[in-house]
């Protein structure tokens, strides 16, 4: 939220000047030179969406548009649960309602042993539009947060080329 208000009050003219300065005044150089700023790629995925919006949409909303998940990959999945995705369950929820369940009974499931992902293939996902959530979750990972062991959010309409990195 700091980042933002930066940006809003034209303390800064991009999301990157803002994050970088949020994180510098924050890091406590006496503990550790790593930068402790604003470090979810939802967070910072935001900042990026407000500054599309003041600076390149004129702080109009961008056209409604939707979004249908086909895909998820997981990288480096070794050691997350089982290692290999298939004890995962993914939710995806919208305006605060769960509008699909990925399990390996509802999707399709692929360890990919060589590159260590993966591949969740997600037939039947409806239309997702405005904010989405996606949470994972799993009986073998602490869920501690939000009840669920990691999660990331989009804006369906901000979404590039129909795919999203987290």
């Amino acid at each position: 939220m700091i980042s933002i208000l930066l940006l809003a009050t034209g303390t800064f003219l991009t999301a990157k000047d803002s994050l970088n300065d949020f994180g510098e005044r924050k890091t406590d150089t006496s503990f550790s030179n790593k930068i402790q700023g604003v470090e979810m790629p939802a967070q910072s995925r935001y900042v990026g969406y407000f500054d599309i919006v003041k600076n390149v949409l004129n702080w109009e909303m961008p056209v409604k548009k939707t979004f249908k998940i086909r895909k998820i990959v997981i990288y480096s999945i070794q050691g997350v649960g089982e290692g290999n995705g298939a004890d995962l369950k993914i939710e995806i929820i919208m305006q605060h309602k769960t509008v699909f369940t990925c399990t390996r009974q509802t999707c399709t499931v692929v360890h990919d042993i060589d590159t260590n992902r993966a591949i969740f293939l997600v037939p039947n996902c409806p239309d997702l539009c405005d904010d989405v959530k996606v949470k994972f979750s799993s009986l073998k990972l602490p869920n501690y947060y939000d009840d669920c062991a990691f999660f990331m959010w989009f804006h369906a309409s901000l979404a590039e080329r129909n795919r999203l990195l987290a």
